[in-house]
């Protein structure tokens, strides 16, 4: 490695955070991860909702699984995620960690919606524009930059672009 060879800006903070080789580790699964971030946001996404109706939330302030579902996605991010987002709404005492989580079946048109809609399919997921954008965007300056600027950081010879 060569953060080791001095040649790039690691602290060793940052370095001890490495995984003890000065690589990354990265599952297979990490982009399905939520960040501890992901998790504060949702979370307060969630009060500042239950704070815009109130009302609704004062007149039934505890959760009941007749009045609401909360359902996800086949993910751990997405389950995480509405974890996060029911604790938010139900932030009294221990509540919301009873919240029951239920995951959605394929074909769920609610959460599933880009399933059952032809026009996403059409423009963003199938989509030669969509693919030429993203080509585009990671030959753009700005990316480039970052690209560079992160295996500076990281005293790599190159990342993968």
């Amino acid at each position: 490695m060569l953060w080791n060879k001095s040649s790039g800006r690691l602290c060793q903070q940052d370095v001890d955070a490495l995984n003890g080789n000065g690589t990354i580790r990265i599952d297979d699964d990490f982009d399905e991860a939520l960040t501890p971030t992901g998790r504060e946001e949702l979370l307060l996404l969630a009060r500042r909702f239950r704070g815009r109706f109130a009302e609704f939330f004062n007149e039934q302030p505890a959760f009941n699984p007749q009045d609401y579902q909360f359902r996800h996605v086949k993910s751990s991010a997405a389950q995480a995620s509405a974890r996060s987002f029911s604790r938010g709404i139900f932030s009294t005492g221990k509540t919301g960690d009873q919240v029951q989580l239920t995951e959605a079946p394929i074909g769920d048109r609610l959460v599933h919606f880009n399933h059952n809609c032809s026009l996403w399919k059409d423009v963003v997921d199938e989509s030669e524009a969509s693919e030429r954008e993203y080509n585009l965007f990671k030959q753009s300056p700005i990316y480039l930059k970052t690209l560079a600027d992160v295996t500076a950081r990281l005293g790599k010879e190159n990342l993968k672009n």
